[in-house]
């Protein structure tokens, strides 16, 4: 008869009736017109798991609409800072500002973009793949971070004062890891993204100088011209003892590289 039971409350879930069943959850009367004879209690246990499931599914699914729609709006004001300002720096007269100044200030706005500026296509992927790689890894690991630092301030709470909290804790876990497990997995998540972050910089501080470099080689002579020249040499030099000039003579040696 649980069972039964049971089955008729997933069936409300699958219909889009979770509350309704919720509601129906503490009412006997409803079973009653059925004809079923079910356990009060045992009933009472696993409608309860369904209905906390049910509002645990609508939390998570309210915070990750608000992330999502936070970092929308994050992307469209950083992309039209980078906008207008990789405008700017692009439109430089060519004659008071060097190749190598474009392209250094072009890779401190943007990653990737003083490589393109080089035009050395084949760099950028790397350059954004890596960053995205990065902002993929400190967006999760700051959720985890986020996530156990919560359920670590109630359960410590709850530890503190056991009396404000008559139904046990109300962290997400309920109680059924310790605080000090906890506090573990919030420490790791911060330090890996702490991590994350300072590869973030080192990889952003990379990718200008290999920017600076490259547009510097771009006007390297790089030929195999490799040559050595010896000339004789004749100069003259104001002797004041003599009160005239007098030859000098030597060997001029020139390389070229």
């Amino acid at each position: 008869m649980i069972a039964f039971a049971f089955l008729c409350a997933l069936h409300e879930i699958g219909q889009g009736q979770t509350d309704t069943a919720c509601q129906r959850a503490g009412n006997d009367k409803g079973f009653d017109r059925l004809g079923v004879a079910a356990d009060e209690v045992a009933f009472q246990q696993v409608t309860h798991g369904l209905c906390e499931g049910h509002t645990r599914q609508k939390r998570q699914s309210k915070m990750i609409r608000s992330n999502t729609r936070r970092q929308v709006y994050l992307g469209i004001t950083i992309a039209s800072y980078i906008y207008f300002i990789g405008d700017a720096a692009v439109s430089y007269s060519t004659n008071d500002v060097s190749s190598v100044k474009k392209a250094t200030t072009l890779a401190c706005i943007f990653p990737g973009a003083g490589q393109i500026y080089n035009k050395s296509y084949w760099k950028v992927p790397f350059v954004i793949g890596g960053f995205a790689s990065m902002i993929y890894c400190i967006d999760w690991n700051n959720r985890g971070y986020q996530r156990f630092k919560k359920a670590y301030n109630l359960l410590s709470d709850y530890d503190r004062n056991p009396d404000k909290y008559p139904d046990g804790p109300t962290d997400e876990f309920h109680g059924r890891y310790s605080a000090s497990f906890i506090r573990n997995l919030r420490n790791n998540y911060r330090r890996n993204r702490d991590l994350c972050i300072i590869l973030s910089g080192a990889l952003y501080v990379l990718q200008i100088v290999d920017a600076h470099v490259d547009a510097h080689l771009k006007d390297y002579d790089i030929s195999d011209d490799l040559s050595m020249n010896l000339e004789p040499l004749v100069d003259y030099t104001y002797v004041p003892t003599l009160g005239g000039n007098r030859p000098v003579f030597g060997f001029n040696l020139s390389l070229k590289f």
